[in-house]
């Protein structure tokens, strides 16, 4: 009768666990996914850092961002990501690869626009001078400063600091933008459209 309820205790307590961390087998194109940098501020004041590939209620599991771990995702091969636990954050923040020059672009071209537009044809009088000034002189380099602010923030910021309640409320807007919802939502479209 003991090791009955040793051997129901065990599947109670270690088979949720395993089924939380299951990994999604790869089987769409990589290229077709959109790759989310996660930074991850630990509570004990470390810095990790990697693409998004899974959170669960209670961990975030990250690929770590080295040169073999991206050449192996990309190939196809089945990452080992790494975890941590809820318990141990502090604070994550994530971005979407190339997020910087699709925010920070069109800002900075539009103030250069500006900018050169109203120094390029000199006029004498001191009202268009004016304008001239307040234009080239103060929006253009405001626009500027704004929009390369705007791209150096991370879209998606949420603190933690080691809380399991704020980490749940957090999880269902993070796994949106992980690898396995990624390839959970590919592989029902493909199951779908067959």
């Amino acid at each position: 009768m003991r090791i009955l309820s040793l051997i129901g205790l065990f599947v109670a307590l270690f088979v949720p666990a395993y089924a939380q961390t299951e990994l999604p087998q790869i089987d769409v194109a990589t290229d077709s996914l959109k790759r989310y940098r996660v930074t991850i501020r630990l509570l004990s004041g470390k810095k990790r850092e990697g693409l998004l590939w899974a959170v669960t209620d209670s961990t975030l599991l990250y690929i770590a961002n080295t040169r073999a771990e991206r050449l192996a995702y990309r190939s196809g091969v089945q990452p080992v990501p790494d975890t941590v636990r809820a318990t141990a954050i502090k604070r994550i923040a994530l971005r979407r690869r190339g997020y910087f020059a699709y925010v920070a672009g069109p800002g900075v071209g539009v103030a250069t626009l500006l900018f050169l537009l109203t120094w390029y044809n000199p006029t004498p009088t001191f009202g268009a001078l004016f304008g001239k000034l307040i234009i080239g002189g103060v929006v253009a380099p405001l626009l500027a400063v704004g929009s390369i602010a705007q791209g150096l923030l991370p879209p998606v910021r949420k603190p933690i600091w080691g809380s399991k309640k704020r980490f749940r409320q957090a999880a269902a807007r993070l796994d949106r933008y992980s690898i396995r919802h990624q390839i959970q939502r590919a592989s029902l479209r493909t199951a779908t459209q067959h």
